[in-house]
């Protein structure tokens, strides 16, 4: 219920209570000129119950004017408590890490000559992205603002973008970090397919990320809960793109939930969030399960399995299309087996051959499917559903990557998704400058452990950009969900012995994580 229609009842009722003592009160005054013991009487009755009737009024005042202003109090509480995204500025077309304490561009490091130079090269080799301004642009054919209307030539107002907003929500993947990325890019890129607002949970405990009991130093403890703003530009990414809005649950509660405009899918009544709950102190453990719940029982929840199935976004709205790739699908799948063959997780005749992006619906659908002899479509249902949650739970869990996840019947969508993910779903600079820290000492290592060695061995060969190769072993619970991944040290080795020949300095370091086993070897060129 929203809070202001929560105030009026009070209010009115104050109001009432303010004119009867008025209406009484002139009576009395009325009646006290008749005679001196009528005037001594009216005193008597202006004494104790005109008190206590002042007194009611002053109570009744103070608990009103106490109500509005802790609830303007609380309103302002909200707003600031995880209420925004995070603000943020980013340079989209490059990466800029000087305001992230380096590597610093230039011939200088730290304010010091720069000993190998390559500091602004590994910056912009960190760059992966493109500046695309077309690109967001974008708007799905699902998105409010495109769906056609009964008079085509009103303007699409605020208030009916308001009115007609839909939104997907979701549960984290409960794994770790990795994970949580890949089941997070896939519910950003399904928002941004449907048209639909993105709602962000707030920060969570992160498996593999331990708590440390003790801080270095007074107010340093170690950040052990996250939440997605923490690893993405996601203010940014809403502020660029025309289709995509993101908020965080707080306000999708706050503007949603608790103003009445969600209702149990069972009940057809309408469902406020438990305890009517929508502050999220930055810091503080929730039990998000009940929360998960509700979300539930407000919203279709897809019975989305990727090991089973993939999904088809269709080209636009309706059933129409829906039909359109119904029939593709029936063309190519005759109930039992994908027609002309199947091989398995790997299908051979696509391996070092893609088909063209732009191929028709079938040959695309028949790349796309693999192994997996059902189709999820998001249907009339769902596209009419004022909220679409997605679940984290056996058998409803998006553990996979967007691209082979999701297909779009409109090709020109799919593309888009793919340069969306690669240009603006990317690491924060912060974190990213970090990593290119990292990268600046390897190679400066590399240099060193060149001239040490060339000297050791009588030779002149210098490594002056301390250029190195590497590999990332997994290991551990891959070797269980994905044999054919599982190759031996030898059979590597003998797959890089080309490349390998002119590097004769190797460095074995082996890495044990949580889940797996990491062995990256990096090879310096002598």
């Amino acid at each position: 219920m929203d809070l202001r229609q929560r105030r009026s009842p009070t209010a009115a009722k104050s109001t009432l209570i303010n004119h009867n003592n008025n209406n009484g009160m002139n009576n009395t005054k009325t009646n006290s000129k008749n005679s001196t013991q009528d005037n001594s009487n009216a005193n008597d009755v202006l004494g104790t119950p005109s008190i206590l009737i002042l007194g009611i009024l002053a109570t009744l005042l103070l608990s009103y004017s106490g109500y509005y202003i802790g609830s303007n109090y609380r309103e302002q509480l909200d707003d600031k408590l995880y209420y925004n995204l995070k603000q943020d500025t980013h340079t989209l077309e490059n990466l800029n890490c000087v305001d992230h304490n380096g590597p610093y561009t230039g011939s200088y490091y730290k304010g010091q000559r720069s000993t190998i130079g390559i500091e602004e090269q590994v910056v912009n080799e960190m760059v992966y992205w493109n500046d695309i301004p077309s690109d967001s642009n974008f708007v799905s054919p699902f998105h409010p603002s495109r769906i056609p209307r009964d008079d085509s030539t009103a303007d699409y107002s605020e208030e009916q973008e308001e009115e007609e907003e839909k939104f997907l929500s979701f549960e984290p993947d409960r794994a770790g970090w990795n994970n949580m990325r890949m089941s997070f890019e896939t519910v950003v890129v399904l928002a941004a397919a449907t048209g639909r607002t993105l709602v962000i949970p707030n920060e969570k405990k992160i498996t593999q990320i331990k708590q440390k009991k003790h801080a270095y130093k007074k107010g340093e403890e170690q950040q052990y809960k996250f939440s997605f703003q923490d690893f993405f530009h996601l203010d940014a990414i809403s502020r660029e793109h025309s289709g995509l809005k993101i908020i965080t649950i707080g306000e999708f509660l706050k503007k949603q939930a608790v103003a009445g405009k969600l209702y149990n899918k069972y009940t057809d009544k309408v469902a406020y969030p438990p305890g009517n709950f929508t502050i999220f102190d930055k810091g503080v453990d929730f039990d998000w399960y009940p929360l998960y719940y509700y979300l539930r029982s407000v919203g279709v929840t897809p019975k989305w399995n990727p090991n089973e199935c993939f999904l088809a976004i269709p080209s636009s709205p309706g059933q129409e299309a829906i039909d359109i790739i119904n029939s593709t699908w029936h063309s190519l799948y005759n109930g039992s087996a994908i027609i002309n063959g199947t091989d398995g997780w790997f299908r051979k005749d696509y391996i070092n051959n893609p088909i063209p992006v732009n191929s028709n619906m079938k040959e695309r659908m028949r790349e796309m499917v693999g192994d997996r002899d059902e189709i999820c479509i998001y249907d009339t249902e769902m596209q009419d559903a004022k909220l679409l949650h997605i679940q984290s739970k056996d058998g409803v869990r998006l553990l996979t990557h967007f691209y082979a996840f999701i297909f779009f019947a409109d090709w020109k969508h799919d593309t888009w998704s793919k340069r969306f993910v690669r240009d603006h779903l990317r690491i924060r600079d912060e974190i990213t400058c970090a990593a290119a820290r990292v990268i600046v000492a390897v190679r400066e290592h590399a240099r060193k452990n060149a001239e040490k060695n060339g000297r050791r061995l009588g030779r002149n060969k210098k490594n002056k950009e301390g250029l190195y190769d590497a590999f990332h072993v997994r290991r551990g619970d891959f070797a269980d969900q994905f044999e054919k991944t599982q190759i031996s040290a030898e059979e590597m080795y003998n797959s890089s012995k080309v490349s390998m020949e002119e590097l004769p300095f190797l460095l074995i370091l082996f890495t044990i994580t949580y889940m797996s086993i990491s062995l990256p070897l990096f090879l310096y060129t002598g």
